[in-house]
């Protein structure tokens, strides 16, 4: 299952990329939204790197903090296409990565709970 945990932190850095490729769309009325989103995206790859190095017992509470924080991002991504900074192939997009983060980090949880 480690190898696991590594696809997922790979997947969270090409959502990331994504994520950055669309700032430049974000007008400066918005800034806060736009620092938000990317600093969200950054804790949960480090929300998840900590997951990875804590022990099984212990990691449950974390990945649940990971999954609060991809609503979070989802929020900050709905935003944005409510207000037309970005369109709808590209929260389309967002929206189906953050959808294999999430499988993915559930079936992590899933495999920990059932080794327990």
């Amino acid at each position: 299952m480690k190898q696991d945990r590594f696809v997922l932190a790979k997947k969270i850095k090409e959502f990331n990329m994504e994520v950055l490729d669309i700032l430049i769309n974000f007008p400066k009325k918005y800034q806060d939204y736009r620092n938000n989103l990317v600093n969200d995206s950054i804790d949960l790859l480090e929300i998840i790197y900590y997951a990875n190095y804590t022990d099984k017992k212990d990691r449950l509470p974390i990945q649940k903090k990971a999954m609060a924080k991809i609503e979070i991002i989802r929020y900050y991504i709905d935003f944005a296409y409510g207000k037309s900074i970005i369109n709808k192939k590209t929260s389309a997009s967002l929206f189906m990565k953050l959808n294999d983060i999430n499988k993915t980090l559930n079936a992590w949880i899933k495999s920990d709970l059932e080794d327990n």
